[in-house]
């Protein structure tokens, strides 16, 4: 069943659904096999919504190539579009190759509390070595609630590379359209998710990776798109209800629902626990890699009467328990016209050890191209790497550091411009003293303020903003800041002395750069730096 909204936090989210006691086979198949292992095979079969040839029945699904599907090779392929009325369940080792072939909901509910039949198309719970390639699951006007889960397949820490590469679950070259999520990786390690391409709608998220752990996301393609499909995610059995807030990314890494309590689901024949953690524990690091994506992401128009209030909706977020993470080469772009809040947010729901971030790397990413609020924001986290990034476009600041975030990050080679300057948007109230290539703000509240000043910002670009730095001025701001780091600042884009000056920043001298650059440095060679100019 389609999911329903619970209770809902900025920064927690629940991932679980209740699903029909039985599992899947499917119906007759069509045309010509082809496939291969390794690389994407063109079905002479083209998906089509229309005249599905078969619709799909409950039954015990054997891991080995039930019918529909056919072996060829070590693969089960498909030969025909489907509409699917229970969820498919691959057991372990299972290689399924649909060749460009369509899964199709057997049904929808009403909008705007939309609600697949089934909620999940494909669903694998504690099995290794599965594969899922070349399906195309739901529509634009057909979507899923879930597209692809996987569940509860944690890696054993003794394993080598040898054994963690035969056990290594795979979903690739897929095309998938979903109104909660399009790939779901709950509890789950060892995964790579690689070349998709994933549409998602009002409230809904690309790849969801909750508690995991040794997981790749690279090269695929994400958009969002609004729409009548606002529903949230749910509790168990919960009833579908609208929520107040949009909260939507196209990638999201964290706990998860009730991150300290066990919680449990079922799909099909299969029961799935997800632990919870000890938020008095800090999080050991994840190891997960989030590479060359592209996502597209839009901002709240076209949303129910409803839906009054407005959280996080972001091209990636990072929240609790997230250690360890690294995010590289990945272009997010907002929508000019509806914007999304952010690019990327890096933060925990609060200062509790086990909810922290920590130890998370942005590098060579671009994020450009409209968004409320910041391109990068890092809140309750520590110990954040933002280097070689493109920042701009943003209504508030390419950059905001806030909470544990102003006490810990390093920011350099990053190329910062165009930011602050458009703020006649939705929701973007932060005043102009706040806005620029740069946003400080202490935190919310005494429970996260931060204590001191002490990121490292130096050797950075920061051009053609509102101004070089505002300070968010809520909360008073005390802190002396340096903006340079051993003697290396940044570029203000000044090209001729002083190259920082009262104007660049709203709290001037407080906050400052001692030794700034009048010539851009942030793609130099350390070896070739200028000298500065004070």
């Amino acid at each position: 069943m389609w999911d329903s909204v619970g209770k809902w936090s900025i920064f927690a989210f629940f991932s679980a659904l209740l699903l029909s006691p039985t599992s899947l086979v499917w119906g007759a198949w069509g045309c010509g096999d082809s496939a291969d292992e390794e690389n994407y095979v063109e079905s002479d079969c083209s998906p089509s919504e229309a005249g599905a040839s078969a619709i799909a029945h409950a039954k015990n699904l054997d891991p080995s190539c039930p019918p529909p599907s056919k072996k060829l090779g070590n693969q089960c392929v498909l030969n025909s579009d489907l509409v699917l009325t229970e969820p498919l369940i691959l057991k372990a080792y299972t290689k399924l190759n649909c060749q460009g072939h369509r899964l199709l909901p057997s049904g929808l509910t009403a909008a705007p509390n939309v609600q697949s039949i089934p909620p999940v198309a494909i669903f694998s719970a504690r099995a290794s070595g599965v594969k899922i390639q070349n399906c195309v699951i739901g529509s634009e006007t057909q979507p899923f609630s879930y597209g692809i889960m996987i569940a509860d397949s944690k890696v054993d820490p003794n394993w080598d590379e040898g054994q963690l590469a035969l056990r290594r679950n795979k979903v690739v070259g897929n095309e998938v359209y979903a109104a909660n999520i399009a790939i779901d990786l709950l509890q789950t390690d060892n995964s790579e998710v690689k070349d998709n391409n994933l549409t998602i709608f009002g409230n809904g998220f690309g790849v969801d990776m909750r508690r995991a752990a040794y997981d790749v996301v690279s090269n695929n393609f994400i958009r969002r798109i609004d729409s009548t499909y606002w529903l949230k995610t749910t509790y168990p059995g919960g009833a579908p209800v609208l929520a107040p807030t949009v909260f939507s990314s196209g990638i999201i890494e964290g706990t998860g629902p009730n991150p300290t309590a066990d919680f449990t689901f079922t799909v099909g024949s299969e029961t799935v626990t997800v632990a919870g953690i000890d938020p008095s524990q800090t999080a050991p690091n994840h190891h997960n890699f989030i590479e060359d994506n592209t996502i597209e992401m839009t901002g709240i128009l076209g949303r129910p009467a409803s839906l009054t209030g407005f959280t996080i909706n972001s091209g990636i977020q990072l929240e609790d328990n997230v250690s360890g993470t690294e995010v590289r080469g990945n272009s997010i772009s907002g929508d000019s016209t509806n914007p999304p809040a952010l690019g990327v947010f890096v933060g925990g729901a609060s200062t509790a050890p086990g909810f922290l971030v920590n130890n998370v790397l942005l590098e060579g990413n671009s994020v450009t191209g409209g968004f409320i609020r910041d391109a990068i924001q890092v809140f309750v986290a520590r110990n954040t790497t933002l280097r070689d990034n493109v920042l701009s476009d943003a209504g508030r600041s390419g950059v905001l550091l806030g909470s544990f975030g102003l006490e810990s990050t390093t920011v350099t080679g990053n190329i910062i411009s165009d930011n602050g300057i458009n703020c006649a948007l939705p929701f973007c109230t932060t005043a102009a003293s706040g806005r620029g290539g740069f946003s400080f703000s202490r935190g919310t509240g005494p429970s996260n303020f931060a204590a001191f000043f002490g990121a490292e910002i130096s050797l950075n670009d920061v051009t053609d903003n509102l101004r070089g730095v505002g300070v968010i001025t809520l909360v008073p701001y005390t802190f002396p800041s340096e903006l340079s780091v051993e003697g290396q600042g940044n570029y203000w884009g000044h090209s001729s002395a002083p190259g920082f000056t009262a104007a660049d920043s709203s709290l001037y001298p407080l906050v400052k750069d001692s030794n700034p650059y009048c010539v851009p440095v942030a793609e130099l060679d350390p070896a070739l730096l200028p000298p500065t100019c004070p």
